[in-house]
C-alpha cells in the first residue's frame, strides 16, 4: 500500500503492517516517519528492536538469519534496515523481493532508504514490498509549501507567527528544513505568550538558508525572478561553479523547448519540480523558451572559454530573463536581430 506521510498515523492506528519502506532525500521528515512506526510498534508490543545498515559489501545473510531467527525472549521485534545509498543492489533487491512474498509473522521490517527515482519505485523489489506492506515516499518540503508549515508546527505547540516573522524565517532558513526546525524549537522557548514576533526571529536565528540547482531552475522557470536572483547569489557564495548552474537551467529549458503545446510531461518527475514546469508552460508558448535556450548555449560557449565575456554578468541576467514575466514582443524583437 502507497501512503502520504500525513496519512501514516492513521493507518498505524488501524493495523500493523509487516513491512514499512520509507524513501526520500528530506532527513528530518524521514526520521519523523519512521519514529511514528516505532512508536506504533512498541504501542502493539514489537518491543525489541535491531538495526541493521546495507552499506557496500553488506552480508544479506545476516539480514535473513536476523528476520528468520527468534528473540531470545519471546518479543515481537522491529527490524530496521538502514540502505544509504538508497538501492539494495542486485542480491537485496533479490532477496527483499523474495521475503515480501512471506514476512515474518513476529517481525515488522523498517526499511529506510534516500529519495528513490522513479525506476526504482518500479522495479520489482519496491512493487513487492508495497504489496506487502506500506510504502512511504517522503517529499521535500516546497519554498511555497514551507510557510504553511512553520505555522502548522507552531500550531502544535499552540503559537501563531506574525507576517513578518514568518517572511524573516523563510528567507533565512529556506532550503534547510532542519535548521527551520531546530529555529521553531529556539522561538518557542523564547516567544512571549502565544505569537513569535520579528524580533523573536531576529534574536534566534542566522542565516542558514541552503539551495541547490534545481531550486533555482524551478524557481526560475516558474516565473519567481526575485527568488531566483536570491537563490543565484546565494549558491556563488556557496561556491557552486557557473557550468553546473547553467546545466541545471539548460536541462528545463530544453525539456520546455521540446515540448508540443500539448504534449505531456515526463512520467516520475518530483512535485516541486512538476509543478514548476507546468507553470512555465502556462506562462509562456514553446518557443519562447528556445529562445531563452539560444542564449544558454551562448553562455555554454563563454563557460568554455571560447568566446570573450563576463559570465557571471551574463548568466545573472539570462536567470533573470528566464523568469521575468513573458512579453511577445521580446521574442519578435529578438528573431528580427
Amino acid at each position: 500500500m502507497k501512503l502520504s506521510p500525513e496519512k501514516l498515523s492513521a493507518a498505524l492506528e488501524q493495523a500493523m503492517a509487516p513491512i514499512y519502506l520509507v524513501g526520500g532525500d528530506e532527513p528530518l521528515l524521514v526520521e519523523e516517519a519512521a519514529d511514528t512506526v516505532r512508536a506504533a510498534a512498541r504501542q502493539a508490543g514489537f518491543n525489541e528492536r535491531r538495526v541493521m545498515f546495507a552499506e557496500p559489501g553488506f552480508d544479506w545473510s545476516a539480514l535473513a538469519s536476523e528476520l528468520a531467527s527468534g528473540s531470545l525472549f519471546g518479543d515481537r521485534r522491529l527490524v530496521e534496515l538502514r540502505v544509504p545509498g538508497g538501492k539494495p543492489g542486485e542480491i537485496g533487491a533479490r532477496y527483499l523481493q523474495t521475503y515480501a512474498t512471506d514476512p515474518a509473522p513476529d517481525v515488522v521490517l523498517l526499511v529506510l532508504c534516500g529519495m528513490l527515482d522513479a525506476s526504482a519505485r518500479g522495479s520489482k523489489w519496491y512493487q513487492a514490498l508495497e504489496r506487502a506492506g506500506v510504502a512511504v515516499q517522503v517529499w521535500p518540503v516546497s519554498a511555497t509549501e514551507l510557510p504553511t508549515w512553520i505555522r502548522s508546527r507552531l500550531g502544535r505547540l499552540r503559537l501563531r507567527i506574525e507576517p513578518e516573522a514568518l517572511d524573516l524565517l523563510v528567507d533565512r532558513t529556506e532550503g534547510n528544513l532542519l535548521a527551520t526546525h531546530q529555529a521553531l524549537a529556539q522561538v518557542a522557548l523564547l516567544a512571549g505568550g502565544d505569537q513569535v514576533d520579528e524580533a523573536t526571529v531576529l534574536a534566534t536565528v542566522g542565516h542558514q538558508a541552503r539551495f541547490d540547482v534545481q531550486t533555482l531552475a524551478e524557481a526560475a522557470v516558474a516565473g519567481n525572478a526575485l527568488r531566483a536572483r536570491r537563490i543565484l547569489f546565494g549558491l556563488r557564495e556557496e561556491g557552486l561553479e557557473a557550468p553546473l548552474l547553467l546545466w541545471a537551467l539548460m536541462r528545463e529549458l530544453r525539456l520546455l523547448a521540446g515540448l508540443s503545446k500539448d504534449g505531456a510531461l515526463p512520467g516520475g518527475l518530483p512535485p516541486q519540480r512538476r509543478r514548476a514546469l507546468e507553470q512555465a508552460r502556462r506562462r509562456a508558448p514553446r518557443d519562447h523558451w528556445r529562445q531563452l535556450l539560444v542564449g544558454g548555449v551562448r553562455l555554454d560557449l563563454l563557460a568554455k572559454g571560447l568566446i570573450p565575456g563576463a559570465l557571471w554578468t551574463e548568466l545573472v541576467d539570462w536567470t533573470h530573463s528566464i523568469a521575468r514575466p513573458y512579453r511577445p514582443e521580446r521574442l519578435e524583437a529578438a528573431a528580427g536581430q
